[in-house]
């Protein structure tokens, strides 16, 4: 039981990527879809973010619905909140929008920049079949968390 956030990815298949957060021996799996965005630089950006201190978001496809991960640092902290949106349309008018809290967490920053850089190294070394996820691995902006996790070592 991780005291922080765990996520991991399994292999990528006909588009669509396995996800696993973990959190007080709970467990969030869910695949996200390739479409719209890369998932994987989104969430390497938003890293990025939480460790300048800025908010961020990254959202995993599911079609029509979505996760969104959201990070609102403060000073050393930061609240994580992964939120299931659930669009729906009926008679082909658009309802609003459901967003239900689904995990919560806070925490140093260092923590889950920390872990999800780890979730992301082992996934960056997943032999992906061709043609199952569009995005290449984005190599530099990991490069770039992997950066700010040293620093994090550095100044603790």
């Amino acid at each position: 039981m991780a005291a922080y956030p765990a996520l991991s990815f399994g292999t990528p298949s006909a588009g669509w990527l396995p996800v696993r957060l973990e959190l007080d021996g709970k467990t969030l799996e869910f695949a996200a879809s390739d479409v719209l965005a890369d998932p994987i630089e989104q969430l390497c950006n938003s890293l990025l973010d939480v460790a300048a201190g800025r908010e961020s978001k990254t959202e995993w496809f599911l079609e029509p619905d979505s996760y969104e991960f959201s990070f609102c640092p403060t000073e050393e902290r930061v609240a994580f909140d992964v939120y299931l949106i659930e669009r729906r349309t009926l008679n082909l008018k658009d309802l609003p929008e459901k967003r239900s809290c689904v995990v919560s967490w806070s925490g140093p920053s260092s923590s889950i920049v920390t872990s999800f850089w780890r979730g992301l190294k082992k996934f960056e070394h997943t032999q992906v079949p061709e043609k199952q996820w569009p995005w290449v691995f984005p190599a530099a902006l990991l490069s770039k968390v992997e950066q700010r996790v040293r620093q994090y070592k550095n100044e603790g």
